[in-house]
């Protein structure tokens, strides 16, 4: 073995250590504030189901869908769509290209 292989191993030995303790340490802490939210259950006379209802994870609130937006604008040639948001499709920059203007497209 080189030194530098030495080194490198004595690392990698010292990292394991360090994620040991830290392991260690999260789990202390974790019976830490198991014990101090138990204790402070007790004093204001909540029971587990209780906690388990102040503590435990809300749903998050979900937005309406919003519906399929009306077109705007419509190609004469093929029928196909567009609602204005968004990229222009490939056939609005077509019809621009070939001299036309967005007016011309707009549905009545």
């Amino acid at each position: 073995m080189t030194a530098e292989t030495e080194t490198i191993e004595s690392v990698r030995a010292q990292i394991v250590a360090c994620e040991q303790q830290l392991a260690a340490l999260r789990e202390k802490l974790r019976a830490l504030a198991a014990e101090a939210i138990t204790k402070a259950a007790r004093e204001a006379g909540l029971g587990p189901q209780d906690v388990a209802a102040i503590v435990g994870r809300k749903s998050a609130v979900s937005r309406p869908r919003r519906g399929v937006l009306a077109p705007k604008y419509r190609d004469p040639v093929s029928g196909r769509t567009w609602s204005g948001k968004g990229r222009k499709p490939a056939w609005v920059h077509e019809h621009i290209e070939r001299g036309g203007s967005l007016d011309e497209l707009a549905v009545a």
